[in-house]
C-alpha cells in the first residue's frame, strides 16, 4: 500500500453493528513506559502496521464482546416478542430491570446464561474485519480514481462506510442469526413447556435445524432490516466529525502543533456520538430481531421488513420499537471503552517490542 493510501484513522467495528468506531491514528496514549530494547527487530508480519492494527482491531473486539456479553444477551431477549422476562420487571426503571434481568438469567441458567452466543460474536470478529477493511479500502480507492474525490473526503468516508454496511451484513449475517437464536433458545419456567430446557443442542444443531426446517433462506432473515445500519453510520459519522472538530478547537496546543485527543476525550466524543445515532436508529435492531427469532415453533415476522415495522408499531407502539434500548446503549460505552484501550495498548506494544509501522507492504 502506498503511504498515501494508508487510511489516516483506523476503525474499530462491533460486528453485529455497520456503524463504526473510529480511532484517530493522533490521540495521545499513556501507559506505563516498557522496556527498551536494543536489538533491531526483523521485518516480518509484525511490523507491518496494517497487519498488526487488524490483529489488534480483533483481539480488542474479542475482549469487549466478552465483558459486553451479558447486555448483548439482554439486549436481544428485551427486543424479542417472546417475553422471556415477566411483566414485573419490565415495569421497572431501566437501570433496575437490567440488574434483575441479569440475576434472573444467572439465577435460572447458570453464568451460561448470560454468555449466549459469545461462540459466534468471537468467530465472527476477524471475518468482518477483514470484510469490512477491504471493502472500505476499496471503495475509498474506487471513489478517489473514478470520481476524482480525496480519499478523506466526508462523501468519500460515508460512501465506504455505507458500502461495507451492506457488503458486512451480506456475508456474515448466517452467523448473526445463529447467535440470536441461541440467545433466544429457552422456555419460560411458567410456560406450557413448564421448563427451562434449551431447544437447541448447541450451536451445529442449531444450524443443522435451520438449514433443515427453512433451507439457506433461513439463514438470511434480518438482513434487510440490517442495511438499515447504514444509516446508523451516517449520523455517527456526521456528529463525530462536527462535535471532534469542536473538541479539537478547544484544546490548548500551540500554534501550528495539531490538536490530539487523550483516550479520555476520544471516548466522551465517540461514546456521545454513537449514544445519538443508535437511539435515532434503534428499531432497526428491533426489526430484525424479530425477524430472526422463533416463538412457538414460527415466525411471526417473516413477511418482510415492512410488515414487521407496522405489526410492531400497532400492537405495541413507540414502546415496541424501542425494547430493550436502555440495554444497548448502556452496552455502548464500556465497548467503545475497552475496544479503545485494548487497541491503543496492543499497537503501542507492538510498535516498542516489535517496531510496527516499519512496513506497510
Amino acid at each position: 500500500m502506498k503511504k498515501e493510501d494508508t487510511p489516516s484513522s483506523e476503525v474499530l467495528i462491533d460486528i453485529e453493528d455497520t456503524s463504526t468506531t473510529i480511532v484517530e491514528s493522533d490521540i495521545k496514549f499513556t501507559t506505563a513506559p516498557l522496556p527498551d530494547t536494543s536489538v533491531v527487530p526483523k521485518q516480518s508480519f509484525l511490523t507491518n502496521k496494517n497487519t498488526v492494527n487488524f490483529l489488534a482491531g480483533g483481539i480488542s473486539g474479542s475482549i469487549a464482546s466478552v465483558v459486553t456479553q451479558p447486555l448483548d444477551v439482554l439486549k436481544t431477549r428485551f427486543q424479542s416478542s417472546a417475553k422471556i422476562y415477566n411483566d414485573a420487571a419490565m415495569k421497572q426503571n431501566f437501570l433496575l430491570k437490567i440488574i434483575d434481568s441479569l440475576k434472573i438469567t444467572a439465577k435460572t441458567e447458570g453464568i451460561h446464561g448470560l454468555f449466549r452466543g459469545l461462540i459466534p460474536n468471537i468467530a465472527g470478529i476477524f471475518p468482518s474485519r477483514a470484510i469490512y477493511f477491504a471493502t472500505y479500502s476499496g471503495t475509498k480507492d474506487l471513489m478517489s480514481k473514478y470520481c476524482g474525490l480525496s480519499s478523506e473526503s466526508p462523501l468519500v468516508h460515508i460512501a465506504s462506510a455505507a458500502a461495507c454496511g451492506v457488503v458486512v451484513p451480506a456475508v456474515m449475517n448466517p452467523m448473526f442469526l445463529v447467535k440470536t437464536r441461541i440467545q433466544l433458545d429457552l422456555y419460560k419456567p411458567n410456560s406450557s413447556r413448564g421448563n427451562n430446557t434449551p431447544n437447541y443442542n448447541g450451536y451445529m444443531d442449531c444450524i443443522s435445524r435451520i438449514y433443515r426446517d427453512e433451507g439457506v433462506k433461513g439463514f438470511y432473515k434480518g438482513l434487510t432490516a440490517s442495511f438499515l445500519g447504514i444509516f446508523e453510520t451516517a449520523i455517527y459519522f456526521v456528529l463525530y466529525e462536527q462535535v471532534k472538530r469542536m473538541a479539537l478547537k478547544s484544546t490548548n496546543n500551540s500554534e501550528g502543533e495539531a490538536p490530539k485527543f487523550t483516550p479520555l476525550t476520544y471516548i466522551t466524543v465517540s461514546g456521545g456520538c454513537k449514544l445519538v445515532a443508535s437511539a435515532i436508529t434503534y428499531p432497526h435492531e428491533v426489526v430484525r430481531t424479530r425477524m430472526r427469532e422463533i416463538v412457538d415453533g414460527k415466525c411471526r415476522y417473516d413477511k418482510g421488513m415492512i410488515n414487521a415495522f407496522k405489526t410492531i408499531a400497532i400492537e405495541e407502539g413507540t414502546r415496541g420499537l424501542y425494547s430493550g434500548m436502555g440495554a444497548h446503549l448502556i452496552r455502548v460505552v464500556p465497548n467503545t471503552a475497552i475496544m479503545f484501550l485494548s487497541f491503543e495498548f496492543i499497537t503501542h506494544f507492538m510498535e516498542k517490542h516489535y517496531g510496527t509501522g516499519k512496513t506497510t507492504q
